[in-house]
């Protein structure tokens, strides 16, 4: 059996229970269910309940406590649920609203006849309707012209559908007078404000502003908001309060009272900022500025939530375009912007009330929200409404701003569709604590091995061995080179010999720490006999241009990195040492070795060869990539080579990102 439609979903946040109602006798009508049989109304009970989101299940279940939805009858739930969603209403309540309906500027002459009709649905007027709808029609009229027509016309005569007609005809009739008178009015005006910087105009080659009526013979202005993409009757600013003279129908920037305000403003210009700058501009600019368009503001917003405030701060910068997402709202496909610095999300009033205001109404709030100069926005309220985005719909919390410019969403949003916040400094903790526990012996702080090869040094032909005496070692120093000494020959780097051909004298470094290096002073001795080693190291554009892709970033250090090398028994009397101690040699590379840096380039490189985005640079590694989780494969596999090469880094030093 084919099925007929399909039952929406019913939400007791957002959705009508009356509507909902009636689809669903619809949807039973068109199918055949029937409430004749048990078997029928079961079913009919069934898709109820199968119709309901969570949160009207569970208030359906507490209405119908101590008995459950499933055992109880159909007619019984719709019962409650009409109990509970469409009390008993006071008749004189309900009149006084219809009384006190007027039509609002946002709305056309069709959609206000619909409003009243809608209130007078629970009114009871019996046979009185048609002349209490016609009256509540003519009265709360906000066009004085269509108002004097409809005087004029006899009351016992004149039926809601006639007075809807008259209305519709002199509300055409005005938008077409005022579009062709608009151009004329706007072009006599004067200009607001110029800058004497600003580049000459194309059409002009004129500097500073233009006048507000431009001098292009474009397309004539709209007398609200002052673009030429459309015209006034569907301005979306045609409902707001200018900011200038506190009168509705136009924005600051085509009130006809801004001429002796500049006045004013012109006498105080070291009070009043007027400069652009980089591209940035302040209201004052904006508002005086040639615009073609409406929704030309791009809000970067910051909002702090601590006792009920918010802050919201709008700055327009015209090299950056804002970030947008099309998404469905109740059923309307908006751009809105998302902006990770607000931690509410916004509409402006023009959008709340050409789709919203109709079948829904705001709630109070408590909140405040402050723009960035710390003046509070006018809310008119807030309300919940459905967001669709990539196929997952979630109810997302909205402010409604009096002239608030663009469709916002905030933080509350970007949590609930689950967007990520990446940093700067991008580092998953614990990513890094797992890469720290599975090598944590490569971050040990032991002196690690290099169990690959060993590393030899080669002399020249002919080369004749030079010996050096010990130099004398200064009396404050004495005895920490002798401990120094000892250390390394415990560490297995220094090994002492009782003869040697080869003999260089020692240099002892101080530390910060007051600790002493012990350096051979190769230069007198070896480094003249070694053949040096040609591989090169990376320069640091070669590094940079390997890299320029790359988002994330880790830096490695090697913990002694050199003295983990080891050489083998006939390099290793090449680097023999004299001291006051005696004679010792190195069993490992040492630092003070032409020939060192590049042997050890050299066995690096030959590590980590195949592993992309991971540049060496002696004992500094870089590892890099575009996204997060390559950079972290990456990661991984340098420090698998390293810790079964018997290397040993760092911590101190190592920084992941």
């Amino acid at each position: 059996m084919s099925i007929y439609g399909k039952v929406p979903v019913f939400d007791c946040k957002i959705d009508e229970w009356v509507v909902h109602v009636a689809q669903l006798n619809n949807f039973f009508i068109a199918n055949g269910i029937d409430d004749i049989t048990d078997a029928q109304r079961v079913r009919r009970r069934a898709i109820l309940l199968n119709s309901m989101s969570q949160d009207s299940y569970r208030l359906t279940r507490d209405l119908l406590y101590p008995n459950t939805p499933e055992s109880t009858d159909y007619k019984a739930i719709i019962a409650a649920l009409d109990g509970h969603f469409d009390p008993k209403k006071c008749i004189y309540a309900e009149r006084q609203k219809f009384y006190s309906a007027k039509k609002d500027p946002h709305e056309s002459m069709v959609e206000y006849a619909a409003r009243l009709r809608g209130l007078a649905s629970a009114c009871c007027f019996g046979t009185a309707l048609e002349m209490c709808l016609t009256d509540r029609f003519v009265l709360g009229l906000d066009t004085a012209s269509a108002r004097e027509k409809l005087f004029r016309e006899d009351p016992n005569q004149l039926k809601l559908n006639k007075a809807l007609e008259v209305a519709c005809a002199v509300e055409s009739a005005q938008r077409i007078v005022s579009a062709g008178d608009s151009a004329e009015l706007i072009k006599s005006e004067p200009v607001l404000y110029t800058d004497s910087r600003r580049k000459a105009t194309a059409s002009g080659g004129t500097r500073g502003g233009r006048a507000r009526g431009g001098g292009d013979g474009g397309a004539p202005r709209c007398s609200v908001c002052g673009a030429r993409s459309h015209d006034t009757s569907v301005c979306g600013y045609r409902h707001l309060s200018c900011n200038l003279c506190g009168a509705k129908g136009h924005l600051k920037r085509m009130c006809s009272k801004r001429y002796y305000v500049h006045n004013e403003i012109t006498t105080k210009k070291d009070k009043i900022v007027k400069k652009q700058h980089n591209g940035m501009q302040n209201n004052y600019i904006l508002e005086g500025s040639d615009r073609d368009e409406c929704n030309d503001f791009s809000p970067i917003n910051n909002v702090r939530d601590i006792n009920n405030e918010s802050r919201i701060n709008t700055i327009l910068y015209k090299e950056e375009k804002p970030i947008s997402l099309e998404v469905m709202v109740r059923g309307v496909t908006l751009s809105m912007e998302v902006d990770s610095g607000s931690g509410v999300s916004a509409l402006p009033a023009r959008i709340w009330y050409m789709y919203f205001s109709r079948n829904l109404s705001l709630g109070e709030s408590n909140k405040t929200l402050y723009t960035y100069s710390g003046s509070a926005l006018r809310l008119l309220g807030m309300c919940y409404l459905p967001v669709t985005y990539n196929n997952v719909t979630h109810n997302i919390k909205f402010y409604v701003v009096e002239n608030g410019p663009v469709p916002l969403l905030g933080r509350d949003f970007m949590t609930k569709f689950n967007f990520a916040f990446i940093s700067l400094n991008y580092c998953s903790v614990d990513k890094e604590k797992f890469i720290l526990s599975k090598y944590k012996t490569l971050f040990s702080g032991g002196l690690g091995t290099f169990n690959k090869y060993k590393l030899t040094l080669h002399l020249k032909e002919g080369v004749t061995p030079k010996f050096f005496k010990a130099r004398p070692v200064p009396f404050a120093l004495k005895d920490k080179v002798s401990a120094e000494l000892d250390r390394l020959v415990r560490a297995g780097i220094l090994k002492p010999v009782s003869y040697s051909n080869y003999a260089s004298p020692i240099v002892a470094v101080l530390k910060k720490n007051n600790d002493v290096r012990i350096c051979g002073d190769y230069s007198m001795t070896i480094n003249k006999a070694l053949i040096i080693d040609s591989y090169p190291l990376p320069k640091i554009s070669e590094l940079c241009a390997s890299l320029h892709d790359c988002r994330y970033f880790s830096r490695l250090d090697l913990s002694n990195s050199y003295n983990q090398f080891l050489l083998d028994d006939e390099s290793q009397k090449y680097t023999c040492i004299n001291t006051h101690k005696g004679l010792f040699v190195y069993t490992r590379l040492v630092f003070g070795l032409s020939n060192a840096p590049a042997l050890f380039q050299r066995a690096m490189v030959q590590l980590l060869q195949g592993i992309d985005g991971v540049e060496c640079f002696l004992d500094d590694l870089l590892i890099a990539a575009p996204p997060a989780e390559l950079h972290w494969e990456r990661v991984d596999l340098v420090l698998n080579r390293l810790r079964d090469a018997g290397l040993m880094l760092q911590r101190s030093k190592c920084s992941f990102f």
